[in-house]
């Protein structure tokens, strides 16, 4: 265990889990050197004050922090590329896991609360009670070894192109309505665009940074038919003004000192009079709120649902309850798409089931 108060300390990974956790230890009362990062267009910006720079020498006695979401083979190329600069105290932050207080009020499972974890096994139970196959409870087997103990569980992935988009479990149809909570770049857009081959009925991307706006435009330009609707606001369980920040262009995160001013509508208000039979969540720890103002269209509509399930603990049994809650006739699947970071709920209605799932269903 490194002791994170000795030394000058070096984060390395100027992208979204750095600058969050550069901005915790700020208010921890830490200092940051700077950042090392290897993408030369980074070099000589700044994130929160703090200089990104090419990884080079600087003090053999420094902690480097590789601030990276993913561990497994790139961390030990990049662990390898700092031993061979000079540097001897060298770490992912999952090793730093046990200095919780550095991890308070944050929308990333860094430093898993394990009490919490043993408290709610039951709740944790009941979802793989609840699971539709067998790599659904494998996926969640080892998230639960990786929030206890073991920070290098092995989690079962998949390609992180296909995240949302799980078409071995559900069917996809020409007349899909989507519904994209929290579009950001318009990635998911662009690869909804390319499996289906344009073939779609009308693409709601919802994005509540402004900033982000442009690049969705730009996709969205790719369709000429004006199916696709960009709508710049949050979705939560009500209106109200919340505050963001955004971190180094790769997330953009509610929290109460923010600089970014948005306005926030529940989607059953939002979608009133309007379709949906696919509901895409990712909005930064925002989920069960978004889900609890879609309440009534998830009761009425019942879409095909892919929700980021990996913000906080609890999130993995909570979100299955309140979907559950809403129509217990979903069938329910966990897939990740890197590691707990990027794990997603499905919830398919049955006439949605693929052909095998559906026939796995009713043996």
């Amino acid at each position: 265990m490194y002791n994170i108060a000795e030394g000058k300390i070096i984060l390395y990974g100027a992208g979204c889990c750095g600058a969050v956790f550069a901005e915790l230890l700020q208010k921890s009362g830490f200092h940051v050197e700077c950042f090392f990062d290897r993408n030369p267009d980074k070099t000589n910006m700044q994130i929160m004050g703090i200089p990104i720079k090419q990884p080079t020498f600087l003090d053999a006695d420094s902690l480097v922090v590789v601030c990276i979401l993913k561990k497994a083979k790139l961390y030990e190329e990049i662990a390898e590329d700092l031993r061979q600069l000079g540097y001897r105290r060298i770490c992912h932050i999952y090793e730093l896991r046990e200095e919780r207080n550095l991890f308070r009020g944050q929308s990333l499972i860094l430093a898993p609360d394990r009490e919490a974890v043993l408290q709610n096994l039951h709740r944790y139970d009941n979802l793989k009670n609840h699971l539709a196959d067998d790599l659904s409870r494998q996926v969640l087997e080892k998230i639960l070894q990786f929030l206890l103990e073991d920070v290098d569980a092995k989690i079962p992935s998949l390609k992180i192109e296909e995240q949302y988009f799980a078409y071995d479990l559900y069917r996809r149809i020409p007349e899909e309505y989507v519904v994209d909570c929290g579009a950001f770049k318009g990635d998911v857009m662009r690869i909804f665009l390319e499996k289906n081959q344009n073939q779609f009925a009308h693409y709601l991307a919802i994005e509540p940074d402004k900033s982000y706006l442009p690049y969705l435009e730009h996709t969205a330009g790719q369709d000429a038919d004006g199916r696709i609707e960009i709508k710049n606001c949050a979705v939560s369980d009500k209106r109200e003004q919340l505050r963001m920040r955004n971190y180094a262009q790769e997330d953009s995160i509610v929290c109460a000192d923010g600089e970014i001013q948005v306005q926030s509508c529940p989607l059953d208000e939002l979608m009133k009079g309007r379709v949906c039979t696919f509901l895409k969540i990712d909005v930064e720890g925002y989920d069960k709120k978004a889900i609890t103002g879609a309440a009534k269209l998830i009761r009425a509509q019942k879409p095909v649902i892919a929700v980021a399930a990996y913000h906080q603990e609890s999130d993995f049994y909570e979100i299955f309850e309140l979907l559950y809650g809403l129509y217990e006739d979903y069938h329910f699947y966990l897939r990740s798409y890197m590691n707990v970071q990027e794990t997603i709920l499905y919830a398919v209605p049955p006439w949605r089931l693929v052909k095998e799932k559906e026939d796995e269903v009713y043996r």
